[in-house]
């Protein structure tokens, strides 16, 4: 089970990566509100994660609060939806690949992220323990609060 989901897609020049990126948050607290098309920014608060979709199994009969990250990225916006409850978005000549991408300076073309020596295709982004303003004009933090409920 996937639980509540939220497909985002994002522009090159919305992101400074020199490709599309589309991305799934999953897992989270309840479905969330945006519309289709609708424009988000960085720092928004869009969802709050959680653990739907994984109560039972391996994470236990309650779940286990956590954002599933799913990063495609590809060069043009096209797309379609596919799959049980629209969980699967098809993007256009799109490969899924590590959200790594967001954080190498300067951004880099898929190709040249993967020949890059084993060293370098290891960033530690900082992680916000509580919800703060998001710096402007920085994709270094990904800010993720974890909870069951949004209270």
């Amino acid at each position: 089970m996937e639980g509540n989901f939220l497909w985002l897609r994002m522009a090159p020049q919305d992101t400074g990566l020199p490709y599309w990126t589309f991305a799934k948050y999953q897992h989270l607290v309840t479905p969330p509100e945006l519309q289709v098309g609708q424009r988000v920014s960085a720092g928004q608060v869009i969802a709050y994660s959680g653990a739907t979709g994984t109560q039972g199994g391996h994470y236990g009969a309650n779940g286990y609060p956590h954002l599933h990250l799913s990063t495609y990225f590809g060069p043009n916006p096209d797309f379609t939806v596919r799959g049980a409850f629209d969980s699967m978005v098809k993007a256009k000549d799109a490969t899924p690949d590590d959200p790594l991408v967001f954080y190498l300076e300067p951004p880099q073309a898929l190709d040249q992220v993967r020949q890059l020596p084993q060293g370098q295709q290891q960033v530690s982004p900082e992680v916000l323990l509580q919800e703060q303003a998001l710096i402007a004009g920085t994709r270094r933090v990904w800010p993720v609060f974890c909870t069951k409920d949004k209270n």
